[in-house]
């Protein structure tokens, strides 16, 4: 249940991305909207908790069975320690659902 409720926060968190925002870049300058991405079963390899942005390092296994590294921007720390994130809560070896969009 523990890594159903994370997968939902950072599901929730990379979809935020999305929006546009009075943040101090555009969405458009970074990410493409014509490329959405989504793992359903993303391993944690590793979490930085660095400004401006935190990192969550992902191990996806692709369809023909390899496994491939991926880096996935989130919010800032101060954000998501906000919404009740801490620095346990994606630990390696959690598996979590990622959808956003390429950079």
């Amino acid at each position: 249940m523990r890594k159903v409720v994370i997968a939902l926060y950072v599901s929730l968190f990379v979809a935020a991305g999305a929006v546009p925002a009075r943040a101090h870049h555009a969405f458009a300058a970074e990410f493409d909207a014509k490329q959405p991405v989504k793992f359903e079963k993303a391993v944690v390899t590793k979490m930085e908790w660095t400004n401006p942005h935190t990192w969550i390092h992902v191990d996806v296994t692709l369809p023909d069975g390899r496994k491939e590294a991926w880096a996935i921007e989130a919010g800032t720390p101060n954000v998501l320690f906000r919404r009740g994130f801490t620095k346990d809560a994606l630990l390696p070896g959690t598996a979590i659902v990622i959808d956003g969009y390429r950079a």
